[in-house]
């Protein structure tokens, strides 16, 4: 009696080579931790790679803002691609946001190419805020 193992993919198969190549990136999905939820305002729904980019799209960026501030009101977020943002749209909430909580809005976003081409982002224009 022959025993029947999984046979090996053959050039001469596309469709098993096809379902095998979309089927390997999902396996190592479960090994990548879950970010946890983090606390942000409301927004607009996003979709996977573009977030809600595409809201932006059909009128003027200040008045899609406008409207979007109607609906999610004065402090929302946008997912613009791979960069969150968090848009304020009143004046009492950026003045709260510019003299408040400066300290807290006063560094840049770490970028991978300032970290990966210069030294970890430590030259003057890629610091974090603060002491040295």
């Amino acid at each position: 009696m022959q025993q029947h193992f999984a046979e090996p993919i053959k050039p001469n198969n596309p469709f098993k080579i096809c379902i095998s190549s979309t089927n390997f990136p999902f396996s190592f999905s479960f090994l990548i931790p879950i970010e946890k939820a983090k606390r942000l305002p409301p927004g607009p729904w996003k979709l996977p790679l573009i977030g809600s980019m595409f809201h932006l799209l059909g009128g003027l960026p200040h008045q899609v803002l406008r409207d979007l501030a109607k609906k999610y009101g004065p402090i929302m977020h946008l997912q613009l691609g791979e960069v969150s943002l968090v848009v304020v749209t009143s004046p009492n909430m950026a003045k709260q946001v510019l003299k408040t909580h400066d300290l807290a809005f006063a560094s840049r976003s770490k970028l991978l190419a300032a970290e990966i081409l210069l030294y970890n982002g430590s030259d003057i224009v890629f610091s974090p805020y603060g002491d040295y």
